[in-house]
């Protein structure tokens, strides 16, 4: 991938998670202190931006860095997610504790 391509695909991601939290380009400016047109050119993928306005844009959208930034999140976390989510449908908050007890167990065993 190259450049303009990683700018057009982080910008795309960040108009959707601007769009998903229901706040315009502008009320994402003023949350910022970025201008309107520096948010609307990041999200055309035109404008370069760095790591302290990426962080400015995830911090208001209340998401990450790491998720605007891979693609990877978005096509394979999220789904995964989900499935989790669903999966653990019907069980009790104690009953979840008790699960993720066990998968931090496990992790740590693995990183023996």
């Amino acid at each position: 991938m190259d450049r303009t391509e990683f700018l057009s695909s982080v910008g795309k991601r960040i108009a959707k998670a601007r769009k998903s939290a229901g706040i315009s380009q502008a009320e994402l400016a003023e949350l910022t202190d970025l201008s309107v047109s520096c948010i609307s050119k990041i999200e055309r993928g035109i404008n370069n931006f760095s790591a302290e306005s990426l962080s400015k844009i995830a911090i208001a959208l209340d998401t990450s860095s790491s998720r605007l930034l891979n693609e990877f999140f978005e096509e394979n976390i999220v789904p995964l997610h989900k499935e989790i989510e669903k999966s653990l449908e019907g069980y009790s908050r104690e009953e979840i504790d008790g699960i993720i007890q066990i998968v931090n167990i496990i992790n740590k065993i693995k990183n023996v």
